[in-house]
C-alpha cells in the first residue's frame, strides 16, 4: 500500500447514508484510513467541509437536496477551486448533456451506481499518484 494513499483525505457527498457507507467501506479497503474520510449529505455541507479542511478526492453524487452535485461544481468553479481536488461523480445520472457540463466544471471521473469497488480503488490510486507528481 502506497504512503500516498495512506495520506489521502476523502470527502463523500451523497444524500443516502447507505451509499455513503458503501463508498466509505470501499475507500477504506484501498488503504485510506477511516479518520481521513469525511461525509456530507449535500453540496452545501460539502462546501463547508472543504472550507474546514483540504480534501484530495471527492466522491460526489449529482441528485441531492439543498445543493445538488452540479450546483456544487458550479460553486467550486465560481470560487476558482474546481481543480483543487480530484472529483469523481458517483451517480445513476444518464443525461449526457448534464454529465458533460459537470465534467467541464472540473469533475475528473465517473462511477456509475452501483459501482465496482475495484474501479473506485483504481481512481483513488490515480488521484494519489497525480497529487504526488
Amino acid at each position: 500500500m502506497s504512503a500516498d494513499i495512506q495520506n489521502t483525505n476523502v470527502l463523500i457527498v451523497d444524500d443516502s447514508m447507505i451509499v455513503r457507507k458503501a463508498i466509505r467501506k470501499a475507500v477504506v479497503s484501498t488503504g485510506v484510513p477511516d479518520h481521513s474520510i469525511r461525509e456530507a449529505a449535500n453540496g452545501q455541507e460539502a462546501i463547508e467541509a472543504l472550507d474546514e479542511q483540504g480534501v484530495d478526492v471527492v466522491f460526489l453524487d449529482i441528485n441531492m437536496p439543498v445543493m445538488n452535485g452540479e450546483e456544487f461544481m458550479e460553486e467550486l468553479a465560481k470560487q476558482g477551486r474546481a481543480n483543487d481536488q480530484y472529483i469523481v461523480i458517483v451517480s445513476t445520472e444518464v443525461n449526457a448533456q448534464r454529465l458533460l457540463r459537470i465534467a467541464t466544471l472540473g469533475a475528473r471521473a465517473r462511477l456509475q451506481k452501483p459501482f465496482e469497488p475495484e474501479r473506485l480503488s483504481a481512481l483513488i490510486q490515480e488521484a494519489a499518484k497525480e497529487r504526488a507528481a
